[in-house]
């Protein structure tokens, strides 16, 4: 209860930062970024100037400085109400960087603090797409991943993440995220249905050696995966099989069974129905009385006048005895009570 009170916190507080747009993209300040990151401004920067190399102007980020900057304030002051101006930027700010996806998304791995990868999810679900509200809409009516498929792929990405160490858990799956996001051009929420395949098959394939994993090392994802159709063909359940789960033919199993020193037998074959059982329960109680006549009082007197025939008589009746006796056994579950 506690994860997922947590999980819902960050999303609501994501919910609740203002929308910056910059030239139609949406964007995030440093000191917004750093809030909901679980640090602070100071940490964010010394981050970004270690690795300056691996941010791109104008792709990771937008420095605005001078007049530019001057007609962001004008319209954060025009748009937004007024406690929000300080969050966004300061009155005698001289500069002030503005975040893209892609550049919110290095950071998170940068950071690599223990709320990261469940803020990365929900500032790519409910901020960096607000933009793109009546897109969205228009692609779930076409028909987006089910809840279903959603969670397997979900579930592939943090399986593989929860394989490496744990300080590059978080890293790695925002890497697998942003892998789906920059080849469908949109979250993973979003893609096609019919595209789901392909992006379990992209998010298995996202290369983690180097950064994460020695280089020697290779990691191998099982990725065998049960749909379920209904009639018309459309999938209405995806889930991954297990290691030792198969889908096969009932003669296939049988073979296999068989190969492995198992004999398949139809119930039909091994249960008789109730008359032929309940004949056979009366000729065993019949040859019972039998067997105590003769051996009681026939037996006895013929063994003293014949005891050829008395002991012909004895071994046919100990011959019948034994599989009459076998029978009752095997049928006694469909005995009549």
């Amino acid at each position: 209860m506690n994860n997922v009170a947590n999980i819902n916190d960050v999303s609501n507080s994501v919910k609740a930062t203002p929308s910056i747009l910059h030239s139609g993209t949406p964007v995030i300040t440093t000191g917004i970024m750093a809030k909901l990151y679980g640090t602070d401004e100071v940490n964010v920067k010394m981050n970004f100037s270690r690795n300056a190399d691996r941010f791109i102007e104008g792709k990771h980020y937008f420095k605005l400085e001078g007049v530019e900057l001057k007609v962001f304030k004008d319209r954060v002051t025009e748009s937004y109400p007024v406690k929000f101006h300080d969050q966004i930027v300061g009155k005698r700010a001289r500069s002030l960087t503005l975040w893209t996806e892609r550049g919110a998304a290095r950071h998170a791995k940068m950071l690599d603090t223990d709320q990261a990868w469940d803020v990365f999810e929900a500032l790519e679900d409910f901020y960096f797409t607000k933009k793109d509200n009546s897109q969205r809409k228009a692609k779930q009516i076409a028909g987006c991943l089910t809840s279903e498929q959603q969670e397997v792929i979900k579930q592939l990405v943090l399986n593989r993440g929860k394989a490496l160490p744990k300080d590059k858990q978080a890293k790695a799956m925002i890497t697998m995220w942003s892998s789906l996001k920059s080849h469908f051009g949109c979250t993973y929420k979003e893609i096609d249905s019919d595209k789901f395949t392909e992006a379990l098959s992209l998010a298995a394939r996202v290369p983690l050696e180097g950064e994460y994993l020695p280089k020697q090392t290779e990691q191998f994802v099982n990725c065998r995966v049960l749909h379920h159709y209904d009639d018309k063909g459309a999938i209405i359940k995806s889930e991954i099989a297990a290691d030792d789960e198969q889908l096969t033919s009932p003669k296939v199993f049988a073979d296999l069974a068989e190969s492995r020193g198992y004999v398949m037998v139809k119930k039909d074959d091994i249960y008789c129905d109730s008359t032929v059982s309940a004949n056979v329960n009366a000729a065993y109680g019949n040859f019972k009385i039998l067997k105590e006549i003769w051996y009681e009082k026939i037996n006895p007197f013929l063994s003293t006048f014949s005891p050829e025939i008395s002991s012909q008589v004895s071994g046919a009746m100990g011959n019948v005895d034994g599989p009459i006796y076998l029978a009752k056994l095997s049928l006694t579950p469909k005995l009549p009570a």
